[in-house]
């Protein structure tokens, strides 16, 4: 991966890991970024919570067999990043207020998960709801770090009414539908 005013680029060689689940087994597909962009889909190689040794990759699944969301139907959006020895996805469910951190140390299957920070109270109504969480490890590189076994990350989400769009339009809720910003501590 390479790095160009703040945006990551995979090369060709670089890997790419899609986390899912098929049959009631959790599994991690990786694939080469050229393969993935030259849609040679059967060249995934996979993990499964079945397989007796984790660190063993075998060959793609068969292609009747699609991966289905690791996360709840909820989960609008995740964020998938390493920060030193960890992997993490950070998501937030949507019509939760919490921020969810799910980390390994081998990208694998077993991942520990808990919840982080909290969207302000100020959004938290009966007319709001919140979602598409995302972690920005590029943002504020100071603040992205980890320090003491604790994990610094700036946040984001976005807030919408499902009740009455003309909501969106008065004083108190002219901010609504703008991405909100935090910084958190893991």
């Amino acid at each position: 991966m390479s790095e160009s005013g703040g945006k990551l680029y995979a090369s060709e060689s670089s890997e790419i890991f899609v986390l899912g689940s098929v049959e009631n087994q959790q599994i991690v597909l990786k694939i080469k970024a050229s393969e993935l962009v030259s849609l040679e889909l059967d060249r995934f190689e996979f993990l499964s919570s079945a397989s007796s040794n984790a660190a063993l990759w075998s060959p793609s699944i068969s292609s009747a067999k699609l991966p289905r969301s690791l996360f709840d139907h909820m989960t609008t959006e995740a964020t998938f990043f390493r920060r030193g020895d960890n992997w993490y996805i950070l998501s937030l469910h949507m019509l939760d207020r919490y921020f969810q951190l799910c980390q390994t140390t081998e990208l694998g299957l077993n991942w520990t998960c808990r919840n982080i920070a909290e969207v302000e109270r100020r959004w938290q109504t009966p007319q709001l709801i919140s979602y598409a969480g995302k972690a920005h490890p590029g943002l504020l590189g100071a603040s992205c770090s980890s320090h003491d076994d604790e994990l610094r990350i700036v946040v984001s989400f976005v807030t919408n009414t499902i009740r009455d769009m003309g909501l969106l339009f008065t004083p108190e809720y002219r901010e609504t539908y703008t991405p909100k910003f935090m910084v958190v501590s893991a």
